[in-house]
């Protein structure tokens, strides 16, 4: 069977990084960052994949997308968390609408803990918001 990871990723990021509503909050939507990325960003982090072994006839699977949020707040003197609050509601309105993949039909969405935290030092904070796809395989 093959892993959804880059489709689904793939559509995520398209999704993210055309919408401009976020766009008009963040420098991009990135899935590899340096020392150098402009703040505040988006970052598509780590996927889990659990997959039911239990489903004979379909080919279920269940990805697990942590999208992170960056914000420098000396860098424009936005102290505090609403700038990566108004960041994280953001993607969740993006992410809300239906997305399609090519291989799989997307069955269910369920956002899981977004938070807020200060990163490191106390400049820079830190937010997360994770998305479950329960996928079914269609090709």
């Amino acid at each position: 069977m093959a892993l959804p990871f880059v489709e689904l990723q793939t559509a995520v990021y398209q999704r993210l990084s055309t919408d401009a509503s976020l766009l008009n909050l963040v420098t991009g939507v990135y899935d590899h960052v340096t020392e150098e990325t402009p703040f505040p960003y988006v970052y598509l982090g780590e996927p889990m994949l659990n997959i039911d072994q239990e489903v004979k006839i379909e080919e279920i699977v269940e990805e697990t997308i942590a999208i992170h949020v960056y914000h420098n707040q000396a860098t424009n003197g936005e102290y505090g968390n609403v700038k990566v609050y108004e960041i994280i509601a953001s993607i969740h309105e993006a992410l809300k609408y239906k997305i399609e993949l090519t291989s799989y039909e997307i069955m269910q969405v369920t956002p899981h803990e977004p938070r807020v935290f200060d990163d490191i030092d106390n400049v820079h904070k830190h937010g997360v918001i994770t998305y479950k796809y329960k996928l079914l395989k269609t090709k």
